[in-house]
């Protein structure tokens, strides 16, 4: 689709600058000297290519106090190392006119510049590596602030010669429109919808993000989240139009969520039946069609997706949120717990695939717990499964942990439960209730994003302990800086790590820097170490069923630890297949490694061993 192109109003602005000197790194603008006279002030036009989203930044104008960020390289250097005008803030007056926070002029002896602006304005603007800005959207663009914030717009113009004319930059937005339309179908009216006032969620996307200005491409995604669209409904020729979303450029894959509907307290997912790209520069529109059926609410969906050049239109299915949990659909491939949430998106329980030890079970079994008070209630778990008993009648039991760790286990008395159901009192019922809730479940993993790397664990709960289900396997800190990569770890002075075999080891100077675990968790300490001992009693519950040295121990994995024996580092790499070692941090002294830990293939218990600089050994964090 061929886009109109406008102009905004001539934005113009003189710059007064001193003496230029060239720099060797990002700086300030000069301050103003004698031969002031003699210099060629800047002046700028600015035009955007207009797209169907209606942000302040389209139109005729910008609005009062809107501001654009500025950089000049000089084409002797490049973005990253050297620029004449670093991050320079114009904003919008009263009358129109952009007034800059530094005077600026061209550089003096010809040089010629390449011009970049964006909008909006950050004076955190971060030039990142290889010429690339952090990007962001609001998570809640109700408010129409919020919802321009959510743009982003460059303007680049290369070759820049001093000259009394302005240079015109024009504007292109790099972010992607969401537009949302709602279709009245059998058994509904315009009026009625509306009448309704339906609530809209933009389901789970990324919300962060990295734009590279030379290859114009977005990268480092992450901070997924539900957005709230803005704009209010209204009927346009039979149609609810009016809610509309700024989103960051990317992929939402095949059955995922990407809309969440609410209409007269009912919830309803619309899935994708294949992946679907959010173009940069698109404006993708969606239309739901809502039609009653058998007392419900059914939607389709049909899209056309305007990026300029093409048109493509796509059909998606969507259905009902259901009020049941199936326990014998759950499988728990993506991580051993997952999060159940209501329609509305509160958390109120949590169904763990566990292992139950006390002196009346040894088993693996699925475990709903509710929520209480924002958190989950581990005194009060209904055992609706109980693995390798499902031909008895031992289901449907309890569990209780205290603060220790101690199970109290009560057997139950039924078949294995099909279905649970969550009432609005937040209680755990195996029947339909009149004041169920419709649920939704989703996989509980560790997301650790660091800079431009993302690794998602599995999470296991081990009694009271909340485990990474897989060794940490990170190449930076989190505060983004890099770790050393080394053959060995023969450097004790050094933080380093090695992989070996896809197996990630740290030595002791690395675990003790405090910035290696996730947010939110820490590397398992010596007190946290001696609980799971306490409780498991075997490590053969620990152990991966595969990968290890034959002996006569039978490891069954039923804790979803997944302890692999990957070996270990003493100044080069041995023990591959024997034995799993980690770090243990000191429970008094912080930051500091204390001690190993091993899982050994010709043993079942959990052994100390010892803490030296040679020393490179696998990570598992727990839970804070």
């Amino acid at each position: 689709m061929i886009m109109r192109y406008f102009k905004i109003n001539l934005l113009k602005f003189m710059i007064i600058c001193s003496y230029v000197f060239y720099f060797y790194s990002c700086s300030n603008v000069p301050e103003e000297d004698s031969s002031i006279q003699q210099k060629i002030p800047i002046s700028l036009s600015a035009g955007v290519y207009i797209s169907h989203t209606h942000t302040r930044t389209i139109g005729t104008d910008f609005e009062p106090n809107d501001a654009i960020g500025l950089y000049i390289m000089m084409q002797s250097s490049s973005l990253e190392n050297v620029c004449y005008a670093d991050n320079v803030k114009f904003t919008n007056s009263a009358s129109n006119d952009f007034i800059s926070e530094k005077p600026l002029f061209y550089p003096e002896g010809g040089e010629v510049c390449d011009f970049l602006a964006y909008y909006p304005y950050d004076d955190n603007k971060i030039i990142e590596a290889g010429s690339a800005l952090k990007v962001a959207v609001q998570t809640n663009q109700s408010n129409t602030g919020a919802f321009s914030a959510s743009d982003f717009l460059v303007a680049k113009s290369s070759n820049i010669s001093a000259s009394e004319k302005p240079v015109h930059l024009t504007f292109h937005h790099k972010m992607s429109c969401l537009n949302i339309r709602l279709l009245p179908g059998q058994g509904y009216t315009a009026e009625k919808l509306l009448k309704a006032n339906p609530i809209v969620r933009i389901s789970d996307m990324y919300t962060n993000a990295s734009y590279n200005i030379s290859s114009d491409q977005f990268s480092g995604y992450n901070t997924p989240t539900n957005i709230i669209p803005n704009g209010t409904w209204k009927i346009d020729n039979g149609v609810l139009v009016g809610k509309s979303a700024i989103v960051i450029p990317q992929i939402i894959f095949a059955y995922s969520v990407l809309i969440e509907l609410e209409i007269d307290g009912v919830f309803f997912d619309c899935r994708l039946d294949e992946n679907f790209s959010f173009e940069s520069e698109s404006f993708n529109e969606f239309t739901l069609t809502v039609s009653s059926n058998h007392g419900g609410v059914q939607t389709s969906i049909s899209t056309d997706i305007y990026d300029w050049e093409e048109v493509q239109k796509k059909d998606i299915e969507t259905t009902s949120v259901p009020s049941y949990v199936s326990i014998l659909n759950l499988t728990f491939p993506e991580s051993s717990i997952y999060r159940l949430m209501a329609g509305d998106g509160s958390f109120v329980g949590e169904i763990c695939r566990e292992y139950l030890y006390a002196d009346n079970i040894n088993s693996r079994a699925v475990v709903i717990y509710p929520v209480k008070e924002g958190k989950t209630d581990l005194t009060n778990g209904f055992v609706a499964l109980v693995e390798g008993s499902e031909n008895m009648n031992v289901h449907g039991g309890k569990v209780s942990w205290d603060t220790n760790g101690h199970l109290t286990y009560t057997a139950g008395i039924s078949a294995p439960v099909t279905y649970i159901y969550m009432t609005s009192k937040g209680e755990i019922v195996t029947s339909r209730d009149e004041n169920v809730l419709q649920l939704k479940l989703y996989p509980y993993v560790l997301t650790d994003i660091r800079q431009t790397e993302t690794c998602v664990y599995p999470i296991v709960k081990i009694g009271r302990q909340y485990w990474m289900g897989e060794n940490l396997r990170a190449s930076k800190y989190v505060d983004g800086t890099d770790i050393f990569l080394a053959e060995n770890c023969q450097n004790p002075l050094l933080g380093i790590y090695c992989i070996q075999e896809g197996f990630f080891f740290y030595n002791r100077e690395a675990v003790n820097t405090g910035i290696l675990p996730p947010s939110g968790w820490k590397i398992a300490d010596d007190s946290t170490w001696e609980i799971l001992k306490t409780y498991i009693k075997d490590t053969s519950v620990l152990k991966s069923e595969l990968g290890w040295k034959e002996e006569n121990y039978q490891n069954s994995n039923l804790t979803g630890f997944n302890a692999t024996a990957s070996g270990l580092y003493n100044e080069t790499y041995k023990y591959k297949g024997e034995y799993a070692t980690f770090w243990s941090m000191s429970n008094s002294l912080p930051n500091e490694a204390s001690k190993s830990v091993t899982i050994g293939y010709d043993t079942s218990s959990l052994d100390d061993g010892l803490s030296t600089g040679v020393l490179g050994l696998s990570v598992r964090c727990v839970k804070r």
